[in-house]
């Protein structure tokens, strides 16, 4: 069987509200929104469909563990900042609750249950603390870059920020 469409054209449009204007009007038929408010963006668009991804898998924090300066080199170290995060706050703060708290497996594919048992990936501030102290951390400034490009990104840090500094970091 042939394609289902002749012709596919995209466009890059940075704007959210170019998007909304080129699906009002006709000249886009799929757009992806990031904001955590696309959905009241959306609602009262004529003949738009919006599909919401509850999920926070996307977002992930990468380590500088090679350098080797970097703190990180301590696998306790990033232990603790995994057990310091609070994944409902960021769901609920920084994505305006507009997610759930999902797995590095997403919680469609429900037959993928491995990492909910890694003893790293519940929230264990006692535990966080016991481990940055572990590594000689306590009272260590570590540097967070979250790029201002994706909206909900220096959200994220923050809550991340507030959450690092409940074990001392």
């Amino acid at each position: 069987e042939g394609p289902i469409v002749e012709r596919f054209r995209m466009n890059i449009i940075k704007d959210d509200a170019a998007r909304v204007a080129a699906l009002r009007d006709g000249r886009a038929d799929i757009a992806i929104f990031y904001r955590p408010d696309a959905m009241t963006l959306l609602s009262e668009v004529p003949n738009v469909e919006a599909v919401l991804q509850q999920t926070t898998n996307y977002y992930r924090i990468d380590f500088n563990a090679i350098w080797e300066g970097s703190p990180f080199r301590d696998a306790r170290l990033r232990q603790a900042v995994n057990m310091a995060i609070d994944r409902q706050q960021i769901a609920e703060i920084a994505l305006a609750g507009a997610s759930v708290v999902d797995y590095p497996v997403p919680i469609a594919f429900s037959s993928a249950k491995g990492c909910r048992s890694i003893p790293s990936y519940e929230r264990d501030l006692d535990r966080a603390r016991a481990l940055v102290k572990e590594a000689g951390a306590e009272g260590m400034t570590v540097d967070l870059i979250a790029s201002p490009d994706e909206y909900a990104l220096p959200f994220i840090a923050q809550v991340i920020q507030a959450n690092l500094a409940e074990i001392g970091l």
